[in-house]
């Protein structure tokens, strides 16, 4: 059976962010304090916030920070995790659901996956420990990326417009994408485009028709002028 997970990020975004010095490595992102979540818990609620649903595999130690892309990972064990999990439903903080995925051949039965989500519950926890700013929240999406029949569609979703154009056009001058700007459109996204758990009071999304020719990342570019964040990581500049 194949897992799956519901992601942001493109592997050469991923590429990028995963150069962490080692100092970097040793320290986990920002907490208040505000709740009696463990690190455990909350790192587990990190996933589900900005990652999305996904399994439990993907969500054991020594595949979380691939997925994640961190430098760090939880410390429950394979052994403890669905116990661990199951005690965060028990609590409200997660949801877990069977959804149908095909027949089996070889066992003549219905296979399925155990999806675990957020709680909105869940959601305001996280919130209450990590204080995202939200204003500057922006995520960029490849869309229809593996339908020939389609072209693929750059998507930088946002809370603030003007945010998700400043992403664009960083994203453009530091060779992360390469697009004409004068196509470059805005339009209202629908409510749960940022995150299937939350509906911000305005949701929208820059559009546009990415070339596909090889450029040198200018990482400091990207860096120096960003004034949005996609992952905790980037969000500790904010805090």
């Amino acid at each position: 059976m194949t897992d799956f997970v519901f992601s942001h990020c493109n592997d050469k975004h991923k590429a990028i962010r995963m150069k962490a010095t080692t100092e970097e490595r040793l320290i986990l992102p920002k907490r208040t304090e505000k709740t009696s979540l463990s690190n455990d818990e909350l790192l587990i609620l990190d996933f589900l916030v900005l990652v999305g649903p996904t399994t439990l595999k993907v969500l054991s130690a020594e595949e979380y920070p691939w997925h994640m892309n961190t430098p760090y990972t939880h410390s429950i064990s394979n052994q403890d995790i669905a116990a661990r999990i199951e005690d965060m439903r028990k609590s409200g903080l997660v949801n877990i659901q069977t959804i149908p995925h095909g027949i089996s051949m070889k066992l003549n039965r219905k296979r399925e996956y155990i999806m675990y989500s957020i709680t909105s519950f869940g959601g305001k926890q996280w919130e209450l420990e990590r204080n995202p700013v939200w204003s500057r929240y922006c995520v960029c999406w490849q869309e229809n990326i593996c339908n020939d029949e389609e072209e693929n569609t750059l998507a930088f979703y946002c809370v603030d417009k003007e945010i998700g154009r400043k992403c664009a056009e960083i994203t453009l001058q530091a060779n992360l994408y390469n697009f004409p700007l004068n196509k470059l459109k805005v339009s209202p996204a629908p409510p749960g485009s940022l995150l299937p758990w939350k509906n911000f009071p305005h949701e929208f999304v820059w559009t546009v028709q990415p070339y596909f020719e090889a450029q040198d990342y200018k990482s400091e570019v990207y860096h120096q002028h960003r004034i949005w964040w996609s992952t905790l990581e980037e969000l500790q500049r904010f805090l």
